[in-house]
């Protein structure tokens, strides 16, 4: 009864609970998180990280996660947030939406390095019919999408478009290949996926990543960041993939893969290549 009038008395509109839980947390977590300034509502993350759907399929080692097999004349797009490849450091994550639900049906996680990280995002991306890969173009990910382009030859490519550099016709005079982030994307990256995650607006289903948003703070400085020790790769990945979806407007030629997806498990594929 205590607990639950102290709770009102302390709701704000603007911080909800999280007063509450900074003054009387009931465990590590709700400490930690109510410490900081965070990102995401902890609160609708909690709901949502039950929504989540098992996987059909676990396979690489555990690495990769299938929610759901392709389908045919669906189209997917593939969000990258891609890693050094050294040990102990930044993971590679690789996600995979439908464009059509918004949700997500698959994911590999792992230490890889750059030019492999490619090779799994083409992979990925053949099984789930042609999808568009979009690789982070920062650091690392100019290799990853060097290899996608030169040694790969996988053509199709998530291009950014600066808004500050349209021509009369409303195209982008030098679209870019993969997310260009930057101090101008950034915010708005992280913000579209914010809402369209907390909205409803999209279904993740590996719950990872709601750790990750538990975890995703402000650094003293206005920029919201991992805290220390935790880590963003997930959340920076899905909010690639999400850009991505907004943009995709392709049309996929399936001739060569309904019949394979009619049949053939996305685990058994993935082991053939």
């Amino acid at each position: 009864m205590w607990r639950r009038q102290k709770m009102k008395d302390l709701w704000t509109i603007d911080r909800g609970n999280l007063t509450f839980k900074q003054e009387y947390p009931i465990n590590d977590i709700e400490a930690f998180i109510s410490s900081g300034i965070t990102f995401f509502d902890t609160e609708i993350c909690s709901k949502l990280v039950n929504l989540c759907s098992p996987p059909q399929y676990t396979t690489d080692y555990g690495r990769m996660k299938v929610f759901h097999q392709p389908l045919a004349y669906q189209s997917y797009v593939v969000g990258g947030d891609i890693g050094e490849g050294v040990p102990g450091g930044n993971n590679t994550v690789l996600t995979v939406y439908d464009v059509k639900t918004c949700e997500e049906v698959a994911c590999w996680v792992g230490i890889t390095s750059p030019e492999d990280a490619a090779r799994k995002m083409v992979d990925l991306a053949k099984l789930y019919n042609q999808a568009l890969v979009a690789p982070e173009a920062n650091n690392y990910g100019h290799s990853t999408i060097n290899t996608i382009l030169h040694e790969l030859g996988y053509a199709h490519i998530f291009r950014h478009t600066d808004y500050q550099k349209i021509n009369v016709d409303g195209e982008d005079v030098q679209p870019k290949y993969g997310w260009q982030t930057n101090m101008k994307t950034r915010p708005m990256l992280l913000s579209e996926f914010r809402f369209a995650l907390q909205g409803g607006l999209l279904k993740v289903n590996d719950p990872e990543l709601f750790s990750e948003c538990l975890s995703f703070v402000d650094n003293g400085h206005g920029k919201y960041e991992a805290a220390q020790g935790a880590k963003d790769d997930r959340v920076m990945a899905h909010a690639i993939a999400w850009q991505a979806r907004q943009k995709s407007t392709e049309t996929i030629h399936l001739t060569d893969y309904i019949v394979e997806t009619g049949y053939q498990s996305v685990s058994a594929r993935w082991e053939e290549l």
